[in-house]
């Protein structure tokens, strides 16, 4: 997507995408004020609340969030989460983000953090955690229409902030204050600094009460409303794209599967106040595929914008943001931002390099000369180049997560879940041995293909795969690696005198034991890949030091499977 193209006009930001201002030259934060808090009754509202829910169309340059976490952080609760929803079709670059922000010192503290994790203009929905998980910024990188759907929450107040309406009309159809409502319940609220009557009449249509008051500045009239509770109904959806409507976050939940999936979603849970018990039939965590000695982190890329494609993105960056706030706290954490190259071993890639664009923040195009600069070694043909990417150990990320989730979560070791069963809304789970584990709200299953052992689950087709890496000596001209080089395989910058080269596929193979026959089915893709490397090195399997053997679970698209279990039998 491209970046919103600004024009400074003494000092004020000016969009020439559609030729207007993006805030009142009377003073921006004072029409912020004024326009969506006042018009919304906050901070009142908000005061005794645990959670509040705020959305916006045209995230712009930001200042409608600056102003109002402000506000947030001193008059709610200490233990309250606000949730901002954000929807913005042409983001902000980060060199005109800061040079805005600067010229509001107040906010200077939340302006920083939120350049820190700014994603770009990256499509999606990127979650940024601020200020100790107190707020929740939802950016919704996209067209207005494609993403309300997506938000699935159901607002308290809405600022309603797209350029004027009759210079971006889209933003403000009645489609689109259809999809308001939507995300809304009887209590919502909304305002807006136009009072075009044909906004009027679409919000009405929604189903708000709309009020005409008195605008900002020098503007005569502005609107604001609420919903109507008699008139609230949500467009049909579908039951199989209806997500559950949860009210209340669960205060006891069971994660059976202490891999990486398992222990990332254990750590969330217990960040947000959740008791988290952990179950693993191993007899540690990350015994499994996560306990390979390193996996290599990036972000795929298509020439196309779909749902796949959006997942990946938003996971990707906030997987960073992550690992950048782990890191702080957990020094010894070796995740090592490299950046990672990618050969053009496909298609799809080859056709994503020859329509890449220079102003791309995710990925950017290398020349042979330029790729073996970048990675050290003689690559020799072109490639793609994630920058911000890298490399770490998938265990030792397990162990840190572990740590820093605390008293709220219990792990329980050499403990096989063999049976879940509901009772009376909780659930309860089931050893071999006859033991019980109860009163669980919710049960969260990352146990890989193993999956399929759990009534609830084993109609989901999740099949294992065996797959193998192998460790090379490095040689003089090897250890000059500096990054992850991907193709069919993988090859990684050695750690202790030695590369990690991976990995074999093998379908329905739920065996652990290495295979001379995957060790140079290693060899021979990294000897195809990088034929430069390989001919100054006698790689053979017999030169092969050692390797590791673990099972995958594979999905039949090969999407992952992520939330809520379908109720098999209802539908």
């Amino acid at each position: 997507m491209q970046h919103a193209r600004i024009l400074w006009r003494d000092q004020q930001p000016y969009s020439q995408d559609f030729n207007d201002i993006y805030y009142s030259t009377a003073g921006g934060p004072a029409e912020s004020e004024y326009v969506f808090l006042k018009h919304n009754h906050l901070p009142q509202r908000w005061q005794h609340a645990k959670r509040f829910i705020i959305g916006e169309t045209g995230f712009g340059t930001g200042l409608n969030f600056l102003v109002t976490v402000d506000h947030w952080l001193r008059t709610s609760r200490a233990d309250a989460c606000l949730v901002y929803f954000s929807v913005e079709n042409f983001p902000l670059c980060k060199t005109d983000l800061a040079r805005l922000w600067s010229t509001w010192p107040h906010y200077t503290t939340v302006a920083n953090e939120l350049l820190a994790n700014w994603p770009g203009a990256v499509p999606g929905m990127h979650h940024i955690c601020m200020q100790n998980n107190r707020v929740v910024l939802c950016l919704m990188l996209g067209d207005v229409s494609s993403m309300l759907p997506e938000m699935q929450s159901r607002a308290d107040a809405w600022y309603l902030d797209g350029f004027a309406p009759q210079r971006n009309p889209q933003m403000w159809t009645r489609q689109v204050m259809q999809a308001i409502a939507d995300n809304s319940h009887a209590q919502t609220s909304f305002s807006t600094y136009t009072s075009a009557s044909h906004v009027m009449h679409n919000l009405q249509a929604a189903g708000f009460a709309v009020n005409k008051v008195a605008g900002f500045a020098h503007k005569r009239n502005m609107l604001c409303g609420q919903m109507q509770s008699n008139q609230l109904a949500r467009a049909d959806v579908a039951p199989w794209f209806a997500l559950p409507k949860i009210t209340t976050l669960a205060d006891k939940v069971a994660v059976i599967g202490a891999g990486l999936a398992g222990v990332t979603t254990a750590w969330r849970l217990a960040q947000q106040g959740v008791a988290v018990d952990l179950f693993d039939s191993a007899g540690e965590y990350a015994q499994a595929a996560s306990g390979n000695p390193c996996g290599v982190l990036y972000p795929r890329v298509s020439t196309e914008f779909a749902a796949d494609t959006a997942f990946y993105s938003s996971a990707f960056f906030f997987t960073l943001r992550k690992l950048a706030a782990l890191q702080q706290t957990y020094p010894d954490l070796a995740w090592q931002q490299t950046g990672v190259i990618q050969l053009l071993t496909s298609a799809r890639l080859q056709k994503y390099y020859a329509q890449l664009t220079d102003d791309n923040d995710v990925v950017r195009r290398l020349t042979a000369d330029a790729a073996n600069c970048v990675s050290g070694i003689a690559l020799n043909q072109q490639a793609l180049f994630y920058s911000q990417a890298g490399w770490l150990s998938p265990r030792q990320l397990c162990a840190v997560l572990l740590h820093d989730a605390g008293q709220q979560l219990h792990q329980y070791f050499n403990t096989a879940i063999t049976r879940l069963e509901l009772c009376a809304g909780q659930w309860q789970l089931h050893t071999a041995a006859q033991q019980c584990y109860a009163g669980y709200a919710a049960v969260v299953v990352a146990t890989a293909e193993n999956i399929s052992q759990y009534a609830p689950t084993n109609w989901l087709g999740v099949q294992p795969a065996r797959g193998q890496i192998s460790y090379l000596a490095a040689t003089a001209e090897s250890g000059k690696l500096t990054c992850p080089v991907c193709y069919d395989g993988y090859i990684l910058p050695a750690l202790a005198h030695s590369h990690v080269v991976g990995a074999s596929f093998v379908p329905s193979s739920v065996s652990c034991e290495l295979e001379l026959a995957e060790h140079a089915q290693n060899i021979s893709g990294l000897r195809q890949a990088i034929p430069a490397l390989t001919e100054l090195a006698d790689y053979s399997v017999s030169s092969v030091a050692n390797g590791r053997a673990a099972v995958r679970a594979v999905t039949s698209d090969h999407l992952p499977l992520v939330g809520a279990v379908p109720d098999r039998d209802f539908y």
